[in-house]
């Protein structure tokens, strides 16, 4: 993280199994005025990044920048999750409640394991969300088999644009850790890991 001509500057990777809802996190922030969305190839493989502009408001008294970086549409590509590890500041780890999808939730938790061990202090933030099927876990069960402890959770509906609370602390964890954060890779300018 980094401030840039008044400007705080912060990279958040979107991370998790596959799932629609991944897409549908993405579509709702586009849907913010200030938001610009591209790809980003790597080869074959690309991601999804999107830089957010948000002004100063009532919460938070200072400007910033989020770029926000995901494999939306790329289901295997180890080199591109690796990047968008290292250029990361903070972490939304993206999970589907659906008990069908748990077994591949905890493989791409393992992953994120491996991020924070190499981190002081990472920033993460989960997102439980709620797909179309009917058959979904409980919080409780997601909360202990993804082992979030002290970290935030929320329970959203990416698909109905539920997503402001989760957006916002990450904003604020970011905030109050940016004088601990080095600054990162941009991922638009990074060449690869």
């Amino acid at each position: 993280m980094h401030c840039e001509a008044g400007v705080w500057h912060a990279n958040v990777t979107v991370f998790g199994a596959w799932g629609p809802g991944l897409g549908y996190t993405f579509d709702s922030l586009v849907s913010t005025p200030t938001a610009r969305r591209r790809m980003i190839e790597r080869g074959h493989p690309w991601f999804s990044l999107i830089d957010l502009e948000l002004p100063p408001n009532e919460r938070r008294a200072v400007p910033m920048a989020l770029h926000l970086a995901s494999i939306t549409g790329t289901v295997w590509a180890p080199d591109v999750e690796a990047e968008l590890f290292a250029c990361a500041d903070a972490v939304v780890f993206f999970a589907e409640t659906a008990s069908a999808q748990l077994d591949r939730t905890l493989d791409a938790r393992r992953t994120l394991a491996a991020w924070m061990a190499s981190r002081e202090q990472p920033i993460v933030v989960f997102q439980l969300d709620t797909p179309y099927t009917t058959v979904v876990l409980e919080p409780e069960v997601l909360h202990r088999e993804l082992a979030i402890g002290a970290h935030p959770a929320f329970e959203t509906n990416a698909r109905e644009h539920r997503l402001g609370t989760l957006f916002r602390t990450v904003v604020e964890q970011l905030l109050a850790a940016r004088d601990q954060l080095s600054r990162r890779p941009s991922y638009d300018r990074s060449t690869g890991v």
